[in-house]
């Protein structure tokens, strides 16, 4: 049995830089094999690397996302340095969905993923959105935006996880008072090391300076998260903050000075009463005072003075269990063609 396993582990580590060569031709194989699927389920897929008028028409057809305009949603659409592509997904000639994605390695994430919570792309329901990723040919990860429902969407993997949120109590300080385990320690400790530091919210600037010190500290990251760096600029920038009148969804920095000295920022998409944690980020040379710390902190009390009821952490991440409870379980799944599929099954 081990000369078995060592031997399939053996060939697996050889063929892995012919498979990858071959992704490409692999890739283009699967689009084809989609098209001959399409053919028999009636539908018809417009694919283009750049956002057209056709796209744009079908786009005012189909519901706009929850809580941002159409032309706001336009923002992620908007050609960058990273690869993107659209495929118009029609049934019966008129618009089923549209699937924008971006490149990540070599797979694609929509490109809402990482700025427009809880949202894959414009779609009849979210029944149609697998079925148009699986029309479209295209090998596609979803990390976030799904429910339950990712059992039933045709999806060739799907898995779930932990999601984080602290309730926003008015006793906030009694919270930590009352707790003795390590997290409580993180707290006091940061705030006696950064006690001459200050909080500022939605401050000019704060939200580029955030996202740049987060490319800085995963720019070497094998997953290329940063990917999405360029369409988060454009897109929050495009939302507004919490003090402008109008309804929708709105970001909110909070960014820790030492006088006049950055040194790291947190940005939140907010939504009603509850905010979610989008990024984050701080000065190497300040690591050690604790400031991410203490800006969750300082940020997690403001939000109480300020009437918020939750901060959403999501997951991810395991420090984010420290801050509070697991509230629920969340779900990704991977829109993989059968034809890559197979071809990955020899590389693991």
């Amino acid at each position: 049995m081990r000369f078995h396993q060592a031997v399939k582990r053996y060939l697996k580590w050889a063929m892995k830089p012919a498979v990858t060569a071959a992704r490409p031709a692999i890739e283009q194989a699967a689009y084809i094999d989609a098209r001959l699927s399409r053919f028999k389920s009636g539908l018809k897929v417009v694919t283009e690397s750049t956002w057209n008028a056709t796209f744009d028409e079908a786009l005012d057809h189909l519901p706009a996302p929850a809580g941002v305009t159409r032309d706001q949603y336009r923002e992620l659409l908007q050609p960058t340095q990273h690869i993107k592509r659209h495929a118009l997904v029609l049934e019966n000639d008129t618009p089923l969905a549209i699937i924008s994605v971006r490149r990540r390695n070599h797979t694609w994430e929509p490109v809402a993923y990482q700025s427009l919570p809880g949202f894959i792309a414009p779609a009849r329901d979210l029944a149609s959105i697998g079925r148009a990723i699986n029309a479209s040919g295209m090998d596609v990860t979803v990390e976030a935006g799904l429910g339950p429902e990712a059992h039933s969407m045709g999806a060739r993997y799907h898995w779930s996880y932990d999601a984080v949120q602290v309730a926003l109590r008015a006793d906030y300080e009694s919270y930590w008072n009352l707790d003795d385990g390590k997290q409580a320690l993180f707290v006091s400790s940061a705030r006696k090391k950064c006690k001459r530091m200050h909080l500022v919210i939605d401050g000019p600037g704060d939200l580029e300076w955030t996202i740049d010190r987060w490319k800085e500290q995963w720019a070497k990251s094998p997953d290329n998260q940063i990917a999405a760096a360029p369409d988060r600029i454009r897109f929050w920038k495009s939302l507004g903050t919490c003090s402008d009148e109008s309804s929708g969804l709105k970001t909110r920095t909070f960014a820790l000075y030492d006088g006049n000295i950055r040194v790291a920022g947190l940005i939140a998409t907010v939504s009603d009463k509850t905010l979610l944690d989008q990024c984050v980020g701080h000065l190497p040379k300040y690591r050690n005072r604790g400031v991410g710390t203490r800006t969750f902190d300082a940020a997690l009390a403001q939000c109480v003075v300020d009437g918020f009821e939750y901060f959403d952490l999501g997951g991810g991440h395991g420090y984010k269990s420290l801050w509070g409870p697991v509230a629920t379980k969340r779900y990704a799944a991977l829109f993989r063609p059968r034809l890559i599929n197979f071809s990955q099954s020899w590389v693991g």
